[in-house]
């Protein structure tokens, strides 16, 4: 028989951990601005590969803000989906 495991609930609204997202990106976007200051002034591959991946970092949080952002108007039903659905299978869940 498999595991299941409750899916929790978010205690933040949408709206709250969109700002939070936007304070990331934020500051990932300034990470990149000083990346490539420092990858000009002293160009190395160890450099360049630190700005590419801290630009991915960048891309990604902005993405994720936006993903965010877009589902504000639907959390009510996003939350309603959750609860209808309050188990998830755990081998369906993947470990970084």
């Amino acid at each position: 028989m498999t595991q299941r495991a409750a899916i929790p609930l978010l205690d933040a609204s949408l709206a709250d951990i969109a700002v939070d997202l936007f304070l990331i990106a934020q500051r990932e976007a300034g990470t990149v601005s000083q990346l490539e200051v420092f990858a000009a002034r002293y160009p190395s591959a160890t450099a360049e590969r630190t700005l590419a991946e801290a630009r991915a970092t960048a891309e990604r949080a902005g993405q994720t803000y936006h993903f965010v952002k877009a589902l504000i108007p639907h959390e009510a039903t996003l939350r309603a989906l959750v609860l209808a659905q309050s188990l998830v299978d755990l081998p369906m869940v993947k470990s970084a």
